[in-house]
């Protein structure tokens, strides 16, 4: 069985002057997963899985951006989120007795401000730098029982934990583009990709309760006609 709930909702506003505007976007989601799982997949009751979770997101960008036909187009602003959520995860061993229970409480924050400026230089041929600062704190509480069926007790099993985990990354942009008119143009970016650590879901050792943040660099080489 896996019932499913989740609930969307965004609300935006604007104000425009004559050479900039003010943009906000603020949007919730909430997600409920209840799932029961005949985890041996076999004819015999051997292993039963049930996972239960709750999320809950809440996200707001605020811009500010240039509404002219000067040579530098520009856009500035900061974006703010916090998500909270649980896991409840148990397994009955059926045939040995006992039901495993593990307990997950991981809200996430984050904020970062970017800006970015597109400068014409000479006719079709135009600039862009950006530049992106991210920072977001994660935290876990974290423990496991075991409930005896035989006996009726709890008892603890593994070693419980909390801790937490800040990240900050500084995000450049580069690019370049030529346009020959309003419909066609090249162009070409140089950005760095950048996605922040967290806890792992399963945590089958103690050097896997984390993972580290994750970094790239993207070429993109294009034409829109």
């Amino acid at each position: 069985l896996f019932p499913y709930t989740t609930l969307f909702r965004s609300s935006y506003a604007s104000y425009t002057s004559d050479s900039w505007s003010l943009n906000s976007q603020t949007s919730f989601q909430y997600i409920r997963d209840d799932q029961e799982v005949d985890q041996d997949f076999t004819a015999n009751d051997t292993y039963f899985v049930t996972n239960g979770i709750r999320h809950n997101v809440i996200c707001e960008e605020l811009t500010l951006k240039s509404e002219h036909d000067g040579k530098l187009q520009w856009v500035a602003g900061t974006f703010l989120f916090s998500q909270w959520g649980t896991q409840d995860q148990g397994t009955d061993y059926l045939t040995k007795g006992y039901e495993q229970r593990s307990l997950y409480d991981n809200p996430l924050r984050g904020i970062a401000f970017f800006a970015q400026g597109s400068y014409n230089l000479v006719g079709g041929l135009s600039a862009t730098v950006g530049l992106r600062l991210d920072h977001e704190y994660n935290s876990m509480d974290y423990s496991r029982t075991q409930f005896n069926h035989e006996n009726n007790t709890t008892q603890p099993a593994g070693q419980p934990f909390t801790e937490s985990l800040k990240f900050t990354e500084l995000i450049p942009r580069f690019g370049l583009s030529y346009k020959f008119n309003k419909e066609n143009m090249l162009f070409a970016n140089i950005t760095k990709g950048y996605k922040g650590g967290g806890f792992n879901a399963t945590i089958p050792t103690e050097d896997d309760r984390t993972y580290d943040p994750e970094h790239n660099w993207n070429y993109e080489i294009g034409a829109k006609v």
